[in-house]
This record gives structure tokens, C-alpha cells and sequence, in this order.
């Protein structure tokens, strides 16, 4: 689309100049003659606007502007970093606020605005900053900053038992902190690389506590600062002049994120040049893409998790015999194919197979029906009408679901929302026990587990609201541990458990795919989404 808006400049422009008596030719006519009055009344800086005028849209035509359009498919929540914590704002995240560590293509930790890390003790991690760092706004970013961010980030709760290691942050020097931690903490470089953890100014977070509203118009940290934003249609953002690394600096001008909830619309948006990439391709649209020579696939082995929770605490799912029922009732090839086309790997364990402590099917589960009716027999239960919540773009696997559990004597009415962070405040208010949901695993399962299946994440991220205390006593005493080995075979150990009381239905991971315009250079894949677009250019 942007090509086409050029080129119809261009033409309404040429168009114009003939009608004004500039050169217009066809094999029926002559030039006709500019009249000499008008050329000498228009003023020359009129004239040499229009020169520029054309040669930007003339530039434009055939060519690719630095202008980056990006097709999104679910909206930001805030650019306050602290009220939610998903998958869908983080492509904003990563442009707008640095870290002091940025993730690598498997999620690992990799140093970015720390220039130096000393372990100091078990328990005490200090890290030097890059000196001359800035916010947008010009003013310097400073030790304090880091500080302030990384306890905003711990104080809000929304991480869980991601930040909960950390106790206290302290300020060496203008340059210099110390974290402070309870235990040793292995995984703490992955945990301060996650979107949650960056950097604010500690003067607009002291003003943002009394003033929400200042959010909208956020001070950024990262390479790109926000120039403006259209609730529910799209963000716009611009480099950051203050961006302290030369290596790494916006390589475009400017990026648009677009909102297009539906996604073989946004495919489209890249096809037509419209966009220049496509979020999230769906899996219906390979064959489509793989055909067109003028747009690129991209793919990665993901860490993207999906899987249906049971609140163990209502009824009927507060029974374990219905919950294990559930979980032979539901063919996960089946969804796997239906939903993904099969782009993807079966999962029944509760972490993603390239996770650490991945511990294939503890659970010995299969898709077999005779089994689920066999348990809910079993069971007594005799009232199984359910819900199942999930956002439109799950509607056709829901569909199959509902088939697949009315095979086994449970009725299942589905509940449609918009998209999948809508979902959190129907759960807290015990208004959505059944449901599907994704989660982007980190590549250690302490990074997991203690984030959705403990009792002190009920209320931010343990939808199941679930709790072992065999479970919770084995990730306090091995979670932490630098003895690898030993937090192995510890996290087998969850999965075992987990495995037996069946707060979820493990479906599967997808595998992460996103359309791009052909001579689009800098495309990079993580393994939950797109990252690095500093790097899109032309």
C-alpha cells in the first residue's frame, strides 16, 4: 500500500503539471508549451519545493522508504512495563526501554546495558552500566534508575517467583548496583532480560505513581521512543537520539506497529506492501506465502506453551479423576493440526520440549475416550456442564473440543473474548475455570513452574489456582541451586507430580512463524516472536 499511495501521487502530480500546461506526451499529442507567464509568476521557493516534492515520491516508486510498517496482532496494554505481563506488548517493550541484559534467539540473557557483572557472593550480583546512557528526554541514565526499576518490577507482583529471589537493589555509584538476593539465583541474567525488568526513569517513576496519565506519554530508555499512538490501531515510534550504542541503533527511520487482530489480513498487508512484516502467520496461509516470490517465511522452534488450566478449586474440576478424564478426552494431535496445520510438537508435559527439565509424557497420557469415560465413572460426578473460555482466533480447536468432551458424557459451552490477556480478570473474579491460554517458557523450568503453578502466583499467573506443598517444599529447596544436575532431576521430579494431579491439559508448541517483504533485510526470530527489528531496513 505504501508503494501504491506513491505511485498514485506521482500520477494525480503528473497529472496536474499537464493540465497546468507542463510536458504531457501520448502518441496522439504534441508537448504542449508552458505558458511563459506562469512560469515567471511562481515564486522560486514554490518551485523548488515541487522539485523536492517529486523527487521524494519518485524515489518512493519501486524503491522501499525507511519507514517501517509492522502488522501487530494484538494491541499494547500500557507502556507501563508493571501492569501486565504478555507475550503481546513485548514487541514494543524491546524497541522502547532497555535492559541490562536482552535476550539472545533462545531467551537466554545476553549483556546490553551492563558492561560488566561480578559475582560478589552467592547472594550478591553487581553490575556496571554503560556510561552515557540517556532517556529520551535528554537526561542521563543513571545506577539509580536501574535501581528504581528492577524493585518496580519486584514490588508489582506480576512476575511471581521470577523476582521474588531479589531482595533489595543497591546503589554503588552513578554507574554501579549491587542485587541483593536471598539465595543464590543461576537464572537471575534471563530474569532481569525479560520486558518486565526495564529501565525507567526513577524521577517519572516517582511522578507516574501519583499520575497514571503519564504513561501515555512514557520517557523510554531504548532505541526508539514513542512519537505517537491510536488506541486500537496502531503505535508509532522514531529513534531515540540519545541511544548511547552506535552498533546497535535504529538502522530505519521510523517503525508502525498496526493492529490487525485477523490474520490472514495481515499476510495480505505484506503480500500488497502494505506492511513490511507480518506478526504471527497463520499456519492457513504457508502454502499462500511459499507461492508469492515477493514476500519470505520465517520460522523458529519455539518456547511458545499452550494449554488449557482447570481451576481446581470449582466444581467439577476440583475432582482429580475428572481432571485426568479431561486429559485423555482431548486429542492433541488433533488440536495441534486444527489450529496450527500441524506447524508444531504435541507437548504432555508442562514445560516446552527445549526447556530444561522437559521430562517427555510423565503422565503416560494418550487420546483415549474409553479411559476418560472409564474415570469419570470413577469419579461420581454426575453435573458436568462446563465453559470454555478462549479469544476467537482458538474458536475452530474449541470447536473440537467441545466435540471431543461430549464424546465422553461432559457438556462444554464456549465462551468467546476478544484476546487472550482478556482473560485474567475473568479468572481472578472465578468467572473463566476452564480455558485456553499460551505462555512463553523461559529455557529453565524455575523460570516456569514457580510462575504458574504456586500458591504465591494465584492471582497473577497460576490460572489453575493450584497448589502442592510437596511441589512448593521441592522449588524452595532445588529451584535456586548451581548444581545443575541436581535441578534436573529436581524438575523431572514437578513434572511427576504435576503430571498426577493434572491442574492443566498440556496441548502443545507451536512453532513461531511471521511473513516479511522479500528484500526486507534484518528480519531475526527468537523463540517466542520477531525481535531485533532495530535492524529492519531496506
Amino acid at each position: 500500500m505504501k508503494r501504491i499511495v506513491a505511485l498514485l501521487l506521482v500520477l494525480v502530480m503528473a497529472l496536474s503539471l499537464a493540465a497546468c500546461g507542463k510536458k504531457a506526451e501520448t502518441a496522439e499529442t504534441k508537448p504542449a508549451e508552458e505558458p511563459k507567464e506562469a512560469a515567471e509568476a511562481a515564486p522560486e521557493e514554490a518551485k523548488e519545493e515541487a522539485k523536492e516534492e517529486v523527487k521524494e515520491e519518485v524515489k518512493k516508486i519501486g524503491d522501499h522508504d525507511q519507514n517501517m510498517v509492522v502488522a501487530l496482532d494484538y494491541d499494547l496494554g500500557s507502556f507501563d512495563t508493571a501492569t501486565r505481563w504478555a507475550n503481546e506488548d513485548f514487541p514494543i517493550y524491546f524497541l522502547t526501554y532497555a535492559r541490562l541484559f536482552e535476550y539472545d534467539e533462545d531467551t537466554n540473557g545476553v549483556p546490553a546495558l551492563v558492561e560488566e557483572t561480578t559475582n560478589l557472593s552467592d547472594t550478591q550480583v553487581q553490575f556496571k552500566i554503560h556510561q552515557g546512557a540517556k532517556f529520551s528526554d535528554g537526561t542521563e541514565l543513571k545506577a539509580k534508575d536501574v535501581a528504581a526499576s528492577i524493585m518496580y518490577a519486584h514490588d508489582s507482583n506480576l512476575a511471581g517467583e521470577l523476582l521474588d529471589q531479589i531482595t533489595s537493589v543497591d546503589v554503588i555509584d552513578d554507574y554501579t548496583v549491587v542485587v541483593n538476593t536471598s539465595s543464590a539465583y543461576p537464572q537471575m541474567t534471563i530474569a532481569l532480560a525479560d520486558p518486565i525488568c526495564s529501565i525507567h526513569s526513577a524521577d517519572f517513576l516517582e511522578k507516574a505513581k501519583d499520575n497514571a496519565d503519564l504513561w501515555q506519554n512514557p520517557v523510554c530508555s531504548g532505541r526508539y521512543k514513542v512519537e505517537s499512538r491510536i488506541t486500537g490501531s496502531e503505535i508509532k515510534l522514531v529513534p531515540n537520539e540519545y541511544w548511547y550504542d552506535d552498533a546497535t541503533k535504529a538502522k530505519n527511520d521510523s517503525i508502525t506497529f498496526k493492529i490487525v487482530p485477523e490474520a490472514s489480513t495481515r499476510t495480505i498487508m505484506v503480500q500488497t506492501g502494505e506492511a513490511d512484516l507480518a506478526w504471527s502467520l497463520s499456519a492457513a496461509d504457508v502454502g499462500t506465502v511459499e507461492a508469492d516470490p515477493n514476500v519470505t517465511m520465517y520460522t523458529k522452534a519455539s518456547l511458545r506453551y499452550f494449554y488449557l488450566y482447570m481451576n481446581v478449586n470449582a466444581a467439577p474440576f476440583d475432582n482429580k479423576l475428572v481432571r485426568q478424564a479431561i486429559n485423555y478426552a482431548i486429542d492433541r494431535d488433533a488440536c495441534l493440526l486444527i489450529q496450527e496445520e500441524g506447524h508444531g510438537q504435541v507437548d504432555y508435559d508442562y514445560v516446552a520440549p527445549s526447556c530444561m527439565g522437559f521430562l517427555d509424557n510423565p503422565g503416560g497420557f494418550s487420546y483415549n475416550p474409553d479411559k476418560a469415560r472409564e474415570l469419570i465413572k470413577e469419579s461420581g460426578v454426575t453435573d458436568l456442564t462446563i465453559d470454555l473460555t478462549c479469544d476467537a482466533s482458538f474458536n475452530s480447536m474449541a470447536a473440537l473440543i467441545q466435540a471431543e468432551l461430549a464424546d465422553v458424557g461432559i457438556t462444554c459451552n464456549i465462551v468467546t473474548i476478544e484476546q487472550m490477556v482478556d482473560i485474567i480478570p475473568l479468572i481472578d473474579q472465578d468467572k473463566a475455570d476452564f480455558g485456553v491460554v499460551a505462555w512463553s517458557n523461559g529455557p529453565d523450568d524455575a523460570l516456569w513452574e514457580p510462575c504458574t503453578l504456586v500458591e504465591s502466583a494465584i492471582g497473577a499467573n497460576n490460572f489453575s489456582k493450584y497448589t502442592n506443598p510437596a511441589l512448593e517444599e521441592s522449588i524452595a529447596k532445588y529451584a535456586y541451586s548451581q548444581d545443575e544436575a541436581a535441578r534436573v532431576e529436581a524438575y523431572h521430579e514437578w513434572q511427576k507430580i504435576l503430571a498426577d494431579d493434572c491442574p492443566w491439559v498440556p496441548l502443545y508448541v507451536n512453532e513461531q512463524m511471521s511473513v516479511a517483504n522479500a528484500d526486507l533485510k534484518g528480519v531475526e526470530m527468537c523463540a517466542i516472536q520477531p525481535y531485533n527489528l532495530y535492524n529492519l531496513t531496506y
